[in-house]
Parts: C-alpha cells; sequence; structure tokens
C-alpha cells in the first residue's frame, strides 16, 4: 500500500507544475481579445477598434494587411473593463465597413460580401 501511495504522490508531484502553468498562460488571456475574419472579396488594409463612447478611432492596429479569406488575432493589453467597442476595416480601395461589438461576448468579428459599404467623404 505504502508502494502506491509512494506513487500516487510522485505523480501528483509532476502534475501540479503543469496545472499552474496551464492556469497562467488562461490568466494571459483577455476576454476582449477577437479575431477579425475577412470573408469579402476585398483586402482590409487598415484595422481601427475604440470603444463606443470615443469621439475618434486612434491608430491602425494592423501590422500587415488581412487579405480575402484571412483573419488576424487582436489582443487587449490594458486594464479596461469596457466590453463594447467599435471595429473599422478599411479596404484597399479606401471604401470601408465598421459596426458596435460586446468584445467581452464576442470571438470573431466577420466582414462578408462584397466590403466597402461606405466611402471616404
Amino acid at each position: 500500500m505504502s508502494n502506491f501511495l509512494s506513487n500516487s504522490l510522485q505523480v501528483l508531484a509532476m502534475a501540479l507544475p503543469i496545472v499552474a502553468l496551464s492556469t497562467q498562460s488562461a490568466s494571459a488571456l483577455d476576454r476582449r481579445d477577437f479575431s477579425v475574419r475577412n470573408n469579402t472579396s476585398q483586402t482590409i488594409t487598415k484595422l481601427y477598434v475604440s470603444s463606443t463612447d470615443s469621439a475618434s478611432w486612434g491608430s491602425n492596429i494592423l501590422s500587415t494587411v488581412v487579405p480575402s479569406g484571412g483573419s488576424r488575432k487582436v489582443t487587449f493589453s490594458d486594464d479596461s473593463e469596457r466590453c463594447m467597442y467599435q471595429v473599422k476595416a478599411v479596404y484597399r480601395d479606401q471604401t470601408y465597413d465598421w459596426g458596435n461589438y460586446n468584445l467581452c461576448q464576442e470571438a470573431y468579428v466577420d466582414y462578408i460580401g462584397n466590403g466597402g459599404d461606405y466611402a471616404p467623404k
């Protein structure tokens, strides 16, 4: 019986660091992180994310374009508790689409159709 107990304790001791590492990785994720998916026929060249109560879009957050059929992960690194955001995709021809999203509940922002419901003024 003591051999069984000894083996059980060894297995438990080896498993604890794995559990701790998994917990640490999970806590590094922000619940607002999402993927933008481009299901249009155009390339997304710029992406803007701002809180719905903001008066401006801020800076383009894309480091590379999102081709037709492609996707990109967007991660948050602030301490805000906000959930409601506007996300704006600008296409190569400068037309754009945007919408309001609850990023605490949505893991994907999908752009569909031909792209470019709005044109610059």
